[in-house]
């Protein structure tokens, strides 16, 4: 398999983190997705 394959299959998985909702309930009560989950816990791992 060649590199751009191997990055489209993960670009594809990250996607459907998008349809997963998290168990947990943010502080306004909604639900966020795994993907927003993850997007804002990379964001603090940065910094």
């Amino acid at each position: 398999m060649d590199c751009i394959q191997k990055i489209m299959d993960v670009l594809h998985l990250a996607e459907n983190l998008k349809k997963e909702l998290r168990h947990r309930w943010l502080s306004n009560q909604r639900q966020e997705s795994v993907a927003e989950h993850t997007w804002r816990f990379s964001l603090m791992a940065t910094n």
